[in-house]
């Protein structure tokens, strides 16, 4: 659950993985995690108050291996994003706007397409409170 806060102190960044909220500002940042399997990984979790969220989800990828990924995004448990990052783009970040509705479950999810090496993969959400 998001937490409003008032900047200073308070509004230090100290947890991954939860939607952070300071002002106007919405944030969400996961940790580099090493996937070595095809299955699904949650990346993010958080929930949204009653608010609408207008931003960016970025899908980071630090390895290069010959391994496809899937990255996507449910809302409520509804796939509204969905993008497999390619051998050929191997490294760097794919960035997807997203609008998030007032009181929605947010997920963002990766797994491997095939497993040949460990993969080096994030997501992270930036964006403003409307």
């Amino acid at each position: 659950m998001a937490r409003t806060e008032k900047l200073g102190s308070n509004a230090q960044f100290t947890s991954l993985g939860s939607l952070q909220i300071a002002k106007d500002c919405a944030y969400a940042y996961g940790e580099i995690k090493d996937i070595a399997d095809t299955n699904e990984h949650v990346l993010l979790s958080f929930q949204t108050g009653k608010y609408l969220i207008k931003g960016n989800a970025v899908f980071v990828r630090k390895s290069w291996e010959d391994n496809d990924i899937r990255w996507y995004v449910k809302f409520n448990g509804i796939e509204v994003i969905s993008w497999i990052g390619r051998v050929a783009e191997p490294q760097g970040t794919n960035v997807q706007p997203l609008i998030i509705p007032p009181l929605t479950d947010v997920v963002f999810y990766a797994d491997k397409q095939q497993h040949s090496a460990d993969s080096k993969i994030s997501a992270n959400f930036t964006g403003y409170i409307k």
